[in-house]
């Protein structure tokens, strides 16, 4: 009886996470272990961004041709740099100088929508628009 349930505890020990296999060296204080948590099969991996607000490339499963694809990205001048170039543009009103950056904006990929593609069939999977 008493073997029995040192057989249970030893079992339960060993089943315990971060617990040592029997025969291994116990691990240090301190020493944080990871597991990689495995999906089912089948259920998709989560986006971590969705391209809707990604201006960089996204993995993402194409809605045209059902393939798993790292989005291509193109920048496009869109509403907020055509406001933000009149914005300058007005300043330039009062400020002649300001006149000279009104096509800054235009040229800036931060001011720009950025339209994302697949690679595979080159159908647009989604565009990231600063300003709606």
């Amino acid at each position: 009886m008493a073997d029995e349930k040192g057989d249970l505890r030893e079992r339960q020990q060993a089943s315990l996470p971060g617990q040592p296999e029997p025969g291994q060296q116990p691990l240090p204080a301190g020493t944080v272990v990871y597991n990689a948590a495995t999906q089912p099969a089948g259920v998709p991996a989560p986006i971590p961004h969705p391209p809707e607000r990604s201006r960089v490339s996204v993995r993402v499963k194409c809605p045209s041709c059902q393939q798993d694809i790292n989005t291509v990205t193109e920048t496009k001048v869109g509403k907020f740099a055509w406001l933000a170039a009149g914005l300058v543009f007005l300043l330039g009103l009062s400020f002649p100088v300001f006149w000279l950056g009104c096509c800054v904006p235009c040229c800036v990929s931060n001011f720009k929508d950025t339209k994302h593609s697949c690679p595979n069939c080159k159908a647009h999977v989604a565009t990231y628009k600063i300003a709606k």
